[in-house]
């Protein structure tokens, strides 16, 4: 990653500093004040401003942190954060060039690339952490009696997918598996509670909530966390300017430093995250639970080989990106 040849650099460079003034003049005061004068990694580097574009989704959460913690202002990094309705609108934001970067499903890495705006995975976010939900006044209790009922989600979506994961693990026929097209994920838990669908899947931040007010839960974060993830993606065009690397690696600070303030003390970032994923005001009374965030790292090659192949055998991609294509590697 390129935050660790930056460090190693100016490491380097600290040592080569403090070493000449050593044999210069043999002086210790002399090689501390030449450390100190070395630049600081804002000055070293010239960073890029970026927008980045979210869902509301827990998914998020490291990044709103730093934000509202002043981890971004600290790392010298110019940040905007954009919070679109639905995976749809998001992708167009990207596509429009309104957001470089987005939290993306790993299929919309390859549907983007597709389409023509070249996009990369600079690193995971969080695992999938999603539900299938079914109506408190329905008489669905299990994923396998969802059979031929119809199941709202956003089609060519991480939520199709986990939804075809879902049933199909536990047995149910490809040809049984019936996608209800409502792309409005904030639509989902009013229209669900009404009964004007039956079920559909949704973020955990939301399903928990649903779950607490009656619906049935029949796949948990716990059944599909091992299904795919959530990636950082950010357009190639982007990243081949001058100052995108050290950006990135920036951006990847203030995410790990958003993670461990979360991890240390959960409780202080409800509130944040009740505001910024749009939750119900009583998510927090209704049991919601915080997830452990991971530091940055690059997604699991599994992962992503199932899911761009699965988009490729239902017909929503014209070709399988490889994952040396789908990764950043500068």
């Amino acid at each position: 990653m390129k935050k660790s040849r930056v460090l190693l650099l100016m490491s380097v460079l600290a040592i080569a500093i403090a070493a000449f003034a050593l044999i210069g003049c043999n002086n210790d005061d002399v090689a501390e004040d030449a450390v100190d004068e070395m630049p600081t990694y804002e000055e070293a580097v010239e960073l890029l401003p970026i927008t980045l574009a979210t869902v509301p989704s827990d998914d998020f959460l490291p990044f709103w942190v730093a934000e509202n913690e002043g981890i971004f202002i600290e790392l010298g990094l110019d940040v905007e954060i954009i919070t679109f309705a639905s995976s749809r609108e998001m992708l167009a934001a990207v596509t429009a060039d309104e957001a470089q970067g987005a939290s993306l499903g790993m299929l919309s890495v390859s549907q983007l690339t597709l389409s023509g705006i070249d996009t990369v995975a600079v690193s995971r976010l969080a695992p999938s952490r999603g539900a299938v939900v079914a109506s408190p006044n329905s008489d669905i209790t299990s994923v396998e009696e969802l059979a031929g009922v119809p199941v709202a989600a956003a089609e060519a979506s991480l939520e199709e997918y986990i939804l075809y994961r879902s049933m199909t693990d536990a047995g149910v026929p490809e040809d049984q598996i019936v996608l209800e097209q409502v792309a409005d994920l904030r639509a989902r838990p009013q229209l669900l509670m009404a009964d004007q669908i039956t079920a559909s899947t949704m973020p955990w931040t939301l399903a928990s909530v649903m779950g607490e007010q009656g619906a049935h839960i029949l796949v948990n974060e716990q059944d599909i966390e091992d299904f795919t993830s959530t990636v950082l993606g950010i357009r190639a065009d982007w990243l081949e300017q001058e100052g995108a690397e050290p950006t990135v690696a920036a951006l990847l600070e203030a995410w790990n430093r958003g993670a461990e303030l979360i991890n240390e003390d959960p409780d202080s970032y409800l509130d944040l995250l009740t505001e910024k994923a749009n939750l119900p005001e009583d998510s927090i009374e209704a049991g919601y639970t915080m997830q452990v965030y991971s530091m940055a790292e690059l997604p699991d090659r599994q992962q992503v080989e199932d899911i761009l192949d699965w988009a490729y055998r239902q017909g929503h991609a014209e070709e399988v990106i490889s994952y040396e294509d789908f990764i950043w590697t500068p």
